[in-house]
């Protein structure tokens, strides 16, 4: 009784072992913050150091940037550092690359979670156009959509929310082995402002729900036959 009693908690414990042991860790993003640029106060310039202009992306074309905001614009200013990414349409995109190999970050089995400042500037008076952040894989530039967050919140007026992205790569994922891609997007053409790009990877691939239903239902089995057993023994004593 006692030796299936120890062998069951040793399962359930490696198996919890296995789904919250590996640590997430950052995945490098060139400019994450937009601070490549050294702008002063209310300044902006049209270009993004480390990032791409996206043409036919969902905002329809339009200018975007680097902008320093005042507290006019934005009463706690960026959220990370002086500046943020700004765009009045016009959307971009980056490669992700290591920085040490300069060779493309690519899509492996594991948990992806992406997460992105979102703002609206307070002297804009219009609504708020909404946004996309969007998490890619890429075949010949030709770019997969893993995971979005299509305008899932909306910013109060001159704050930045934060957007979250996640996505769970599992190992027969198609996609699996292509190079990454972030891309950020505005869907109206009023300007919509970004800032802290961050993206963290777990390599633990975090299993389905119903396969944990499956786990659980069959522990719980074991445990009823070890129960069983057990009053047998006791009944024949």
């Amino acid at each position: 009784m006692l030796k299936h009693v120890v062998l069951l908690l040793m399962g359930i414990i490696l198996i919890f072992t296995w789904m919250n042991g590996a640590r997430a860790s950052p995945i490098p993003i060139t400019n994450a913050s937009f601070e490549s640029q050294s702008l002063n106060d209310g300044q902006y310039i049209s270009s993004i150091t480390g990032w791409i202009g996206w043409s036919g992306g969902p905002g329809g074309g339009g200018s975007y940037g680097v902008f320093n905001p005042k507290t006019a614009h934005f009463p706690s200013q960026a959220p990370e550092g002086y500046n943020t990414a700004y765009s009045n349409g016009g959307d971009f995109y980056q490669w992700l690359k290591d920085p040490v190999s300069g060779q493309n970050i690519t899509l492996q089995p594991g948990l992806y979670t992406l997460t992105v400042k979102v703002g609206d500037r307070l002297d804009v008076i219009t609504p708020f156009p909404g946004y996309v952040v969007r998490f890619q894989a890429s075949y010949n530039n030709n770019h997969v959509i893993l995971a979005e967050d299509y305008s899932s919140l909306t910013p109060a007026n001159g704050s930045f929310i934060t957007s979250t992205v996640t996505f769970n790569a599992t190992p027969n994922n198609s996609s699996i082995g292509q190079p990454l891609v972030i891309a950020l997007a505005n869907l109206g053409g009023v300007q919509v402002n970004f800032d802290d790009v961050q993206l963290d990877y777990n390599p633990v691939h975090t299993p389905e729900p119903s396969t944990i239903i499956l786990m659980g239902c069959g522990l719980i089995g074991l445990l009823g036959v070890v129960i069983k057993q057990s009053r047998k023994k006791s009944d024949n004593s």
